[in-house]
C-alpha cells in the first residue's frame, strides 16, 4: 500500500474495510517512521510505526475516529540488506531494543488486519 502519500488515512482505511469481507485480510507495507525510507522522500505525509493501526483495533483506547474494526493480526518491522551498510547493520543484536533509542535499525513496517464485521 501506499498509505504515506494518501492525504487522509482514515478514510482510506474505511474504504478498504468496506471492500472487504469478513475476517478477509489487508496487507500495509510502509517505511518506518524512524527510518531514513520514511523522511527522506518529500512526498510522505503520514509517518507510521508499530501502534498506527491500533486506533482502528476494537479495544484499543483511542479508537474513536472511525467505527470500523480489524484485528491486528501482525506488525513487525523489516530490514533491507541492499547495501553494505544495511546488511551490517542488520547484523547488530537487539536491534529490537535499541530501535527505541536508535534512528534507523529498521526501515519498513508490515501490517496485517482481518477486517472484524460481526461485532
Amino acid at each position: 500500500m501506499i498509505l504515506e502519500h494518501i492525504d487522509n488515512v482514515v478514510d482510506v482505511m474505511e474504504e478498504l474495510y468496506r471492500i472487504l469481507k469478513n475476517d478477509e485480510i489487508v496487507r500495509i507495507y510502509a517505511p518506518y517512521s524512524k527510518s531514513e525510507w520514511d523522511v527522506q522522500d518529500p512526498t510522505h505525509k503520514h509517518f507510521f510505526n508499530e501502534k498506527s493501526m491500533d486506533y482502528f483495533i476494537d479495544d484499543y483506547r483511542y479508537n474513536y475516529y472511525t467505527n470500523i474494526r480489524f484485528k491486528k493480526i501482525h506488525a513487525y518491522l523489516y530490514t533491507s540488506d541492499e547495501t553494505l551498510l544495511s546488511k551490517l547493520r542488520n547484523l547488530i543484536p537487539f536491534r529490537n531494543v535499541l530501535t527505541y533509542f536508535l534512528f534507523n535499525m529498521y526501515d519498513g513496517i508490515y501490517f496485517e488486519l482481518k477486517a472484524i464485521k460481526d461485532l
